[in-house]
């Protein structure tokens, strides 16, 4: 009898010790694995490498920092990035980490810096935003996987660039200038995120569920405070992108175009269908664009305006 407690006793022990050492990695490895998670769930829901610079969580006040993240172009586009942030920040309960669901009272990014490129052939928005629409009803994962519901999703300090420089040809050549376009935006806020719904609205949101909705958030303002500023016809592309995803419709989103401008509620239009569909807007966009540089090669001598003979006298 004493024996067998006494290998009991040394089996408890090296269960304790086991659990003990596993908490330990777990404790010791937890900004890599997050850093890790990020980074996949990012690639998954935007079909381009996502790349995070670093990860800081400390388990016992329930906070998390995130540093330099990067969301590559598609391939053929040569601007650095389609999307980078300098940082994020969220606060959570101890308790609440230990759940499936994480209730997270405010996420905070800054800093993000967003290339929205136009050539002959194509746009690297829509590459993303299409494969974003493809992956909305994904096949879930298997076992439990962590969720956020987010009360305040606040993005901060974002700056749009919109490029149509890669145009060939005459337009290349003399609308640089005017096609170099800077968009600031001060804040984008959205509410209630995974809190009520369906969908990516109902219980709670992935990291890679939250990573699209802030790339369509993104997107859907620089189509509320673009209009005078981005080409109408880039701005309809997005907005007929953005539309057929259709997870801004789940919770209101404001957004502040510049320093001492009032809150404006996302437009309708950048979250309801606009009566065409997506292909026929991307054939629209580029063939708007091959008029362009036609016109423009006409005016500068491309062809030659047959000249009308005069009236002849009756």
């Amino acid at each position: 009898m004493k024996k067998l407690l006494k290998i009991t006793a040394v089996l408890a022990l090296l269960l304790v010790l086991a659990v003990s050492i596993g908490l330990w990695y777990v404790f010791r490895n937890l900004d890599s694995i997050a850093k890790e998670q990020i980074e996949r769930g990012g690639t998954a829901a935007l079909g381009v490498p996502t790349k995070v610079d670093s990860v800081s969580i400390h388990i016992w006040n329930g906070n998390l920092a995130l540093s330099g993240l990067d969301i590559a172009n598609p391939p053929g586009f040569k601007t650095p990035h389609f999307l980078a942030m300098k940082s994020a920040n969220l606060d959570v309960t101890l308790g609440s980490l230990r759940q499936e669901t994480i209730e997270v009272p405010t996420l905070t990014l800054k800093g993000i810096d967003v290339n929205i490129e136009q050539t002959a052939d194509g746009a690297n928005y829509r590459a993303i935003l299409d494969h974003v629409k493809s992956r909305s009803s994904p096949t879930p994962a298997p076992g439990p996987e962590k969720k956020l519901i987010i009360g305040r999703l606040l993005i901060e300090n974002t700056t749009i660039h919109v490029d149509m420089q890669g145009m060939p040809g005459a337009v290349g050549k003399i609308i640089d200038p005017k096609t170099a376009i800077t968009l600031p935006i001060e804040r984008i806020e959205l509410r209630n995120v995974g809190r009520t719904g369906t969908g990516v609205g109902g219980t709670g949101v992935t990291a890679s569920e939250l990573s699209s909705i802030v790339v369509q958030a993104v997107m859907a303002a620089a189509v509320e405070k673009g209009e005078g500023m981005i080409p109408e016809i880039i701005l309809g592309d997005i907005q007929s992108r953005v539309s057929a995803i259709g997870d801004l419709a789940k919770f209101p989103v404001e957004i502040v175009g510049k320093a001492g401008e009032a809150a404006t509620q996302l437009g309708q239009k950048a979250v309801e269908g606009v009566g065409k569909a997506v292909e026929g807007a991307g054939k629209a966009a580029g063939d708007a664009l091959k008029s362009v540089g036609e016109g423009l090669g006409n005016l500068l001598g491309g062809k030659d305006d047959k000249k009308k003979d005069p009236p002849k006298n009756p």
